[in-house]
C-alpha cells in the first residue's frame, strides 16, 4: 500500500493553533487514525482540526507547514513509521517554544531516534486508544488550550 509523506496540520480558532503531524502511515491506517483518533481528540479539547493536504494554497507545502507551525500553540507529532520530516517539524516547534505532544503507534517506538526517545510518547494501539490518550494528555499538560 502507498505511503503518505504529507504532514497534517490542525489549526484552532480564537488566536490559538494546534499542529498535528502524522507521517509514515499506510493510507488506510492514516485515515482511521485521523478520522477516529487525532481529529476527534482535538475537537473534544477545543481545537478545530485542519488537514494541510486538503487545503488550497499556492506555495510549497513545506512553506505552509512551517507557517502553520509558527502560528501553533501546540504540536502533536506522531513518529509512527520513523519519518524524518516529523523530527524536523517537532524540532522547529521546540525551537519556537511551542508545546509538543509526542505520539507513536505501539511497537514502533523501538526505532525512535535517541533525540526523541527521551520524551514521554503516547503509545497507541488503535484510533480509539489514541483518541482517549491524546485527550487526557492535552487536558493534563497543554498550557495554551483554547478558552484558558
Amino acid at each position: 500500500m502507498a505511503q503518505l509523506s504529507v504532514l497534517e496540520l490542525c489549526a484552532g480558532g480564537g488566536g490559538q493553533a494546534l499542529g498535528l503531524e502524522a507521517a509514515g502511515f499506510q493510507v488506510a491506517e492514516l485515515e482511521a487514525a485521523w478520522r477516529e483518533g487525532f481529529r476527534p481528540a482535538l475537537e473534544d479539547t477545543g481545537y478545530l482540526p485542519i488537514r494541510i493536504d486538503q487545503q488550497h494554497f499556492n506555495e510549497k507545502i513545506d512553506d505552509r507547514i512551517i507557517a502553520e507551525i509558527r502560528k501553533s500553540g501546540l504540536l502533536v507529532a506522531d513518529f509512527t513509521g520513523n519519518r524524518g520530516g516529523v523530527y524536523f517539524e517537532a524540532g522547529f516547534a521546540k525551537g519556537l517554544g511551542i508545546d509538543i505532544i509526542f505520539t507513536c503507534r505501539d511497537g514502533d517506538e523501538e526505532v525512535l531516534h535517541f533525540g526523541t526517545r527521551q520524551y514521554n510518547h503516547i503509545l497507541w494501539k488503535d484510533a480509539a486508544d489514541l483518541k482517549q490518550k491524546l485527550i487526557n494528555r492535552i487536558e493534563a499538560t497543554s498550557s495554551r488550550r483554547i478558552g484558558t
